[in-house]
């Protein structure tokens, strides 16, 4: 006798069971994808309280990477950072400048007469200079600006010996071609440049009030210009200035105050960037087609200055956020910003000719001849920094570009320093460095308040891709020196693909060799390139095939191995991408790196 089955209640049961596993799977993708969405790269901030030992109001860094001003550098750590600070504890102030080491937290500061202590820039690598005096300029020389006593002066590099000028200025920027520098005169409305060897000073009367300039690279000074609203492009060479109308009219008018307002930076490509702190927008000009962008983000508000490093797609501007209270990386390729044409109005201005008075004074106990108060001797104190995590905000990555530990990168990430853990009372963030090392910058906040909450910080997060100056990468190191030498590794995981492996899975699989199997190939050679990233090495040869081989590697599901046919479509796209890695993991593809 024959069963009889019931097709059509096992069916409707069938059915219903398999409608049910769909859902859960269309609501676990959508879970996931929206969690994924939410991931966004955090960063960790070393704080340097300075209120107690140094003072109050910290403002615009540079970045000195090999050292050269010689205050705090040492052998092993040259690392430094120069600070201008308007409210020291130094005697000989309140306003003055601070060299800091952030590797060995020494700082030195000097006190230097009084005003608003603003613009700072060094001289990284301009040709020696001697006046007839007999004082040399060059290499590792700091220029300051200020409004009060004494105006524009520098510092001799690694010394207490100092010039002045007497100028009220806002902006300085050391031409590194000449040697020359350039600065704002924001009462006067001029845009000048200093030859320091004879004071000869050459004045382009633009109006407005100019805030900070910078340089391209045939000597053409641009320059923030408040009131005006413009950009204002100085061609020393044939007196044409060239002035571009900024959109939405985002620059402060005169000389704010508690604000360092309206930084200005060239990028590797010769664009202008420029933040405009009225209207919370970061700009962008290209010269080359007068065409004006302009960049924000719900959040963002009050950008004060900008740093830019890298170039093509890891191309990134950073910047502080005064009233946002925040520091923040904007990455070119997949930033959306609204662009207009802005034809330049172009006209000959004749220059004024001058010679600047200047005062030469040593800042040591006992000496006599500085300008605007007694001569007192440098600070010195070491101060132990706090660590903070803080998550990035604001985000939502394209998805075309990640980081090297799989995480998106967004057009703009901006990382609210209240919200840090545990918290830090960061208030009002002004300056701001480019990258110093691998995923690394470096600021300050002047805290208007005069609360005794003021300091400099380290920001690091993998949303910094651009890589430093290639005077501090590290040359890679091969495959067989990874895997025989874990003890050295920087990190202790990594992701590949789409998962995050221990160091002992990864030892595992840079000791299991193959060439049966592209998946194989390709981790271990991806592994040794992206240890090399972690320990300095420069990533603009290759990041573009990281991210493909992540790619590659995210679309198989679980862990190592894959079993791919090295023959196969995706086996060759995985074979290739390792053989770009061989050539980076051996130094091939970075020839002027630091062995």
């Amino acid at each position: 006798m024959t069963e009889k089955v019931s097709t059509g209640r096992n069916s409707t049961t069938r059915a219903a069971f398999n409608l049910a596993v769909l859902l859960i799977t269309v609501l676990w993708m959508f879970s996931t994808q929206a969690t994924h969405a939410q991931t966004l790269p955090s960063a960790t901030v070393r704080v340097w309280n300075i209120t107690t030992p140094i003072g109050f109001t910290p403002d615009p860094s540079r970045e000195d990477v090999l050292g050269v001003t010689k205050h705090v550098a040492t052998t092993t750590d040259p690392r430094t950072v120069v600070t201008a600070i308007d409210n020291t504890t130094h005697p000989g102030g309140p306003c003055g400048v601070i060299f800091w080491n952030p590797m060995t937290s020494f700082f030195k500061w000097y006190g230097i007469g009084f005003g608003f202590q603003i613009g700072v820039d060094i001289n990284v690598k301009a040709p020696l200079k001697t006046a007839g005096t007999g004082r040399t300029f060059g290499p590792g020389d700091v220029w300051l600006a200020k409004t009060g006593c004494p105006g524009l002066y520098m510092n001799f590099a690694g010394s207490d010996n100092f010039r002045s000028f007497g100028i009220t200025t806002k902006g300085v920027h050391v031409d590194q071609t000449t040697g020359n520098v350039w600065f704002t005169e924001i009462l006067a409305g001029n845009l000048t440049v200093l030859d320091p060897t004879t004071s000869g000073a050459t004045r382009w009367n633009v109006g407005g009030s100019p805030h900070f300039v910078t340089l391209d690279s045939v000597g053409r000074a641009y320059a923030t210009v408040g009131c005006l609203n413009q950009i204002v492009r100085v061609d020393p060479a044939t007196n044409e200035v060239s002035r571009w109308a900024i959109p939405s009219a985002g620059l402060r008018c005169g000389l704010a105050f508690a604000e360092t307002s309206d930084g200005i930076v060239l990028d590797s490509a010769s664009r202008v960037w420029f933040a405009e702190s009225a209207s919370s927008k970061i700009g962008r000009l290209d010269p080359s087609t007068n065409e004006v962008c302009e960049f924000t983000k719900p959040g963002l508000s009050n950008p004060e200055l900008v740093a830019s490093s890298g170039s093509g797609s890891i191309l990134q501007v950073f910047f502080t956020e005064g009233a946002g209270n925040a520091g923040s990386v904007l990455t070119q390729a997949v930033a959306a910003g609204t662009c207009v044409t802005v034809s330049p109005a172009v006209q000959t201005l004749t220059p004024t000719l001058g010679t600047l008075a200047f005062t030469d004074f040593t800042e040591k106990d006992g000496a006599t001849g500085c300008p605007c108060s007694s001569c007192r001797s440098p600070l010195t104190a070491t101060i132990t920094p706090t660590t903070h995590i803080i998550p990035g905000v604001d985000g939502g990555g394209s998805g075309t570009i990640t980081t090297i530990d799989g995480l998106p990168v967004p057009g703009i990430l901006r990382f609210p320093f209240p919200s840090a853990s545990p918290p830090v009372p960061i208030t009002f963030p002004s300056g701001m460095t480019g990258v110093v090392f691998p995923n690394t910058i470096y600021g300050s906040d002047l805290n208007p308040s005069f609360t005794p909450n003021n300091h400099v910080f380290e920001l690091k997060s993998s949303v910094i891709i651009a890589p430093p100056p290639p005077s501090v990468q590290k040359c890679p190191l091969t495959l067989g020196f990874w895997k025989n030498h874990s003890q050295a590794w920087p990190v202790s995981s990594l992701v590949l693909g789409s998962q995050t492996y221990t160091q002992a899975e990864l030892l595992t699989i840079l000791g299991t060799p193959s060439t049966r199997d592209a998946s194989l190939i390709l981790a271990r050679q991806l592994i040794a390139a992206k240890l090399n990233i972690f320990n300095g090495s420069d990533s603009t040869p290759i990041f573009a095939t990281i991210n493909a081989a992540d790619s590659l590697l995210g679309g198989f599901s679980g862990k190592l191995p894959y079993i791919v046919d090295p023959s196969s479509t995706t086996g060759q796209a995985m074979v290739n991408d390792a053989n770009v890695f061989d050539s980076y993991n051996s130094g091939q593809l970075t020839p002027n790196c630091n062995p």
